[in-house]
């Protein structure tokens, strides 16, 4: 036992304890951020690529971390990195669940909302429209580089927050992550404003001809007219989704790492 304590204490005091540091905080982030922690990606690439992200932003901090003697301080400091890693995940992760919303909303709204397909980015049964977008997104996010603005976010986290201070900012993580789920779904809502309008629309209009003429059967006629009016909106309105989207996504992001 006395051997084992001997080696942590000489690990801690190394470099290579420094870099299993900033290791556990993005290695834990790398598993939720969107387009690098999809389940689809390999778990060994994400590893060697949040080792490789891990060297780079230990090359460029200062010396300064003060070292733990024991156990139970070694325990602490890496819970705590790996603590802020998750959390910071989840909050970037958050923005994608917007997509999720809409894509839910939208597929009741016309009428395509038992057409579900495997989403890969959630490893569970999504709507069509949503994991369209959904993929649509991710690729905004690659083609426009926002995933080395979150890398680079990763790394001025440091200077935010330093390694050993999960406890003191525990509470500011939280209410973060309270903020970040509640405007996903405030977003997601609101892409989808235009669906809801047409769909009351269409319901208004189809309730007033049901009056006026008796002997139609509306049923049989609003679920593909229905279909075909939110197919017809969602490809109108897709560019603008599109930027609408990388526009919130910018700003959840500076909200996150600038905080």
């Amino acid at each position: 036992m006395l051997i084992f304590y001997m080696t942590l204490v000489e690990f801690s005091n190394s470099g290579l304890f420094s870099v299993f540091l900033v290791f556990s905080r993005v290695g834990s982030a790398f598993m939720f951020i969107p387009a690098i922690g999809e389940t689809s990606v390999p778990t060994m690439v994400k590893v060697i690529f949040a080792g490789a992200v891990s060297l780079l932003i230990f090359s460029s901090m200062p010396n300064n971390i003060l070292f733990p003697d024991s156990v139970i301080s070694i325990a602490a400091l890496l819970f705590g990195e790996i603590s802020i890693g998750i959390m910071i995940g989840l909050t970037t992760k958050f923005i994608i669940s917007a997509v999720h919303v809409f894509g839910l909303v939208m597929a009741t709204q016309s009428g395509l909302a038992s057409a579900m397909l495997f989403d890969p980015a959630q490893a569970t049964q999504g709507s069509l429209f949503g994991n369209f977008f959904t993929i649509l997104a991710i690729m905004l996010i690659l083609s426009l580089d926002l995933h080395l603005v979150i890398i680079s976010g990763l790394a001025d986290t440091y200077k935010h927050l330093p390694i050993g201070g999960f406890a003191q900012h525990f509470e500011s993580f939280s209410e973060l992550i309270i903020r970040s789920a509640s405007s996903a779904f405030i977003t997601g809502v609101k892409m989808s404003l235009p669906f809801l309008v047409v769909s009351l629309m269409l319901f208004l209009g189809v309730g007033i001809l049901a009056k006026l003429i008796p002997q139609l059967q509306v049923f049989s006629l609003i679920f593909p007219i229905q279909i075909i009016i939110n197919v017809l909106v969602f490809i109108f309105i897709l560019s603008s989704l599109s930027m609408w989207f990388v526009d919130y996504y910018q700003e959840q992001l500076s909200q996150i790492y600038g905080s």
